[in-house]
């Protein structure tokens, strides 16, 4: 008896790309951020958004990506959806960056508790969390270089 199967091809479509003035290799938080506020405006915007950049094993830009939108405090954050970002792209590292519309760059406790779960699911993966960086106006916090990763 014959059975139908179901084929499926899992792909990554580019959505649109720019010609930005921007270094694609990373190798700073500080560089990192301007990267984050050059193509998603993190600075300016009124309600929070998570963005992710992966990178390559020689921690140049392989894909840029938002992964959450959310109100003036707060976003939902689905690892799931990093971690398939980070797959399709074959990233050997990630950077997170969210914003902060209040102005304060400090993370709050659900900031820590995320980051941590998202670095515990990419560590499984052999992929790294390089940063999870925190964009307030015109201030930046950096949890890698405050030794919260």
């Amino acid at each position: 008896m014959a059975a139908i199967f179901k084929k499926y091809d899992v792909r990554l479509v580019q959505e649109h790309s720019g010609l930005y003035n921007l270094d694609k290799k990373i190798t700073s938080s500080t560089q990192a951020a301007e990267v984050c506020k050059e193509l998603y405006e993190m600075d300016n915007l009124s309600y929070e958004k998570m963005i992710m950049l992966t990178l390559n094993t020689q921690h140049q830009v392989v894909g840029c990506f938002e992964v959450a939108r959310g109100t003036v405090d707060e976003s939902a954050i689905y690892p799931r959806e990093i971690v398939t970002r980070a797959l399709l792209t074959n990233a050997k590292a990630v950077i997170l960056a969210h914003n902060h519309p209040s102005g304060t760059p400090g993370p709050s406790r659900a900031d820590i508790n995320v980051t941590q779960k998202v670095k515990n699911i990419l560590t499984l993966l052999d992929i790294n969390l390089l940063d999870h960086i925190i964009v307030a106006h015109c201030n930046t916090y950096s949890m890698a270089d405050n030794g919260q990763l």
